[in-house]
């Protein structure tokens, strides 16, 4: 019974008959070192695929094919910013110097009336808040006073 694909094959060791040496022009019989050879071949594949590599699809091939499938279906950045609703938001964002769970690239889409919880934008400073058409609805403007 085969070791792969739970395991990396470990063939035992081998050694041609007492008084017999490796010669490769005798077609007709067996040396260990055509074995050996063999062995070690099935070693490298083995090794490089890894144990179990068709996961949990029927074979490699598929799971390679679902692979290219998942990626060929992903958008490109180029299409993503060609994107209306992705560009207006993009456009609204304004500079966040903080570092934050999210990310200082965290923005809150335009809130409306929607009556579902949502990220809020914050900005912060000692002067008056920004005008309404730079920021995404809902944004918060907290005023430091000392």
């Amino acid at each position: 019974m085969a070791d792969y694909p739970g395991g990396v094959y470990s063939p035992r060791a081998k050694e041609n008959r007492s008084g017999i040496d490796y010669v490769p022009e005798k077609k007709s019989v067996i040396f260990v070192e055509d074995i050996e050879k063999g062995d070690a071949e099935t070693i490298a594949i083995e090794t490089e695929l890894g144990t179990n590599p068709k996961g949990a699809k029927a074979d490699v091939k598929t799971r390679l094919d679902d692979v290219d499938t998942e990626v060929g279906t992903k958008a490109t950045l180029a299409e993503v910013k060609a994107d209306e609703d992705v560009a207006d938001a993009i456009a609204k964002k304004h500079t966040q110097n903080t570092d934050t769970a999210l990310g200082s690239g965290a923005v809150a889409a335009d809130h409306g009336a929607a009556a579902t919880d949502q990220i809020v934008n914050v900005c912060y400073g000692t002067g008056d808040p920004p005008a309404a058409n730079t920021t995404t609805e809902g944004t918060l403007f907290v005023k430091y006073t000392a």
